[in-house]
């Protein structure tokens, strides 16, 4: 396989390595006063507009990318003004929030941003993410909401981090999140280490889905919407099973990232800006897989080869080969639906060990795709009357169900660091 810069989908930014959080599990260890040069930022708009996709992404995130909103505003102007004629552009925000004023958010709907708001529910959970900024968040959705409705419906969702020590508080932050109005809701596994997992822990995550499985039917009969992304049809695929299966498709150079100082990657999550890794991962795994500055020469060379770079470093690779405490994934009937990112494998301490998959990523994935089968199925039976209505009509309605909660392809960014 050969990367190419026409088949781009989506260009992430990394505007700046700062935060004005320090949120007490974020992956990026290593924050610093680094920004983009608005030269480095011109050259990586210039990569996605040499796309030749009919319609190409920007992501902007950090750190926190508010931090250079003026810098947002230059790119989304430069990029309108040089898209090719029958393009179509669609920009992105990944923001903690506590910098989205009402002017930000009047800009942001204006131009159709799509937002991705971290944050990860009620006040015992939001505190761990940033103290005190539930209080602050809370308002920000219902401003959201009342002064730009229509957007705030179609391009606002959030992101929250699943961790061992939220979990009671799963259920409830998702209804909490629901009843403000939200229709997007993404939910991740913590990328760094959970040292307080336990294997039988499962039982826990279990019955929390239950009750998020119970409260989202509840919502999906009083409105037909399904906010949670892990329930809704369309997010996962089928049971093919490939005899080799990548762990995310970031080798295929179709989402690249820029860092601050200008180096491309594959995937935000490898950038060394913000983050340490264990100095054997740093050698072995992470150097490997740079694709080297954009602004130097032989850009086209270096991005061909990357995807290959990645292969010969065998992070991404070979998913079917690895473990968790739960079992071998090849024996997994989710092998081919599950997402584990190869981060979190090299995140573990003292992990040198390319095969052993984080056990509470491996449990996140084994409940929510049970979770997710029994969801589809249940919102097939009633769309269909469970037999009371023609089946023709009830097929058609689930049909029609599917496509207006289509996921779109490229949509989903790498999980933005503090933000």
């Amino acid at each position: 396989m050969i990367a190419r810069p026409e088949r781009i989908s989506r260009v992430h930014l990394i505007l700046t390595s700062r935060c004005n959080l320090r949120c007490s599990y974020c992956y990026q260890d290593r924050k610093g006063p680094g920004r983009m040069r608005w030269e480095t930022l011109r050259a990586a708009l210039d990569l996605g507009l040499a796309s030749r996709r009919p319609r190409i992404g920007f992501t902007f995130y950090g750190g926190e990318p508010l931090l250079e909103f003026p810098l947002i505003r230059r790119a989304a102007r430069y990029v309108k003004a040089h898209l090719p004629a029958g393009r179509d552009v669609e920009f992105s925000v990944i923001t903690n929030g506590t910098l989205l004023t009402e002017d930000v958010a009047r800009y942001l709907a204006r131009h159709r941003f799509r937002l991705r708001l971290s944050f990860d529910g009620v006040p015992a959970a939001q505190d761990l993410r940033g103290t005190g900024t539930f209080e602050r968040l809370d308002r920000l959705l219902d401003s959201l909401r009342s002064r730009h409705p229509r957007w705030f419906r179609e391009f606002a969702t959030v992101t929250t981090v699943l961790l061992p020590e939220t979990l009671s508080l799963f259920a409830d932050s998702v209804a909490y999140l629901i009843g403000k109005g939200l229709t997007g809701i993404s939910v991740t596994p913590t990328i760094g280490p959970a040292p307080s997992w336990r294997k039988e822990r499962i039982a826990e995550l279990e019955a929390q889905c239950r009750r998020v499985f119970d409260l989202s039917l509840d919502h999906w009969r009083r409105t037909r919407e399904i906010p949670l992304l892990f329930l809704r049809p369309s997010a996962v695929g089928g049971e093919s099973r490939p005899s080799r299966i990548s762990l995310c498709g970031a080798a295929r150079g179709e989402t690249p990232t820029v860092d601050v100082d200008g180096e491309l990657y594959g995937c935000g999550l490898l950038s060394t800006s913000f983050q340490r890794f264990p100095e054997r991962v740093m050698q072995e795994w992470i150097e490997p897989m740079r694709i080297g500055r954009i602004d130097e020469p032989g850009l086209r060379e270096r991005f061909a080869a990357f995807p290959e770079a990645a292969h010969r470093a065998g992070f991404f690779d070979d998913k079917q080969a690895k473990r968790s405490s739960y079992g071998a994934c090849a024996d997994c009937r989710y092998l081919a639906r599950c997402s584990i990112c190869p981060v979190s494998v090299a995140k573990q301490p003292d992990n040198e060990d390319l095969a052993a998959i984080p056990d509470f990523a491996c449990a996140f994935n084994l409940v929510t795709l049970g979770w997710h089968d029994r969801f589809a199925e249940r919102i097939r039976r009633e769309a269909l009357g469970d037999g009371r209505r023609p089946a023709a009509a009830g097929a058609l309605r689930v049909r029609r169900l599917a496509r207006a909660l289509r996921i779109e392809a490229g949509a989903a960014s790498p999980t933005g660091g503090s933000s």
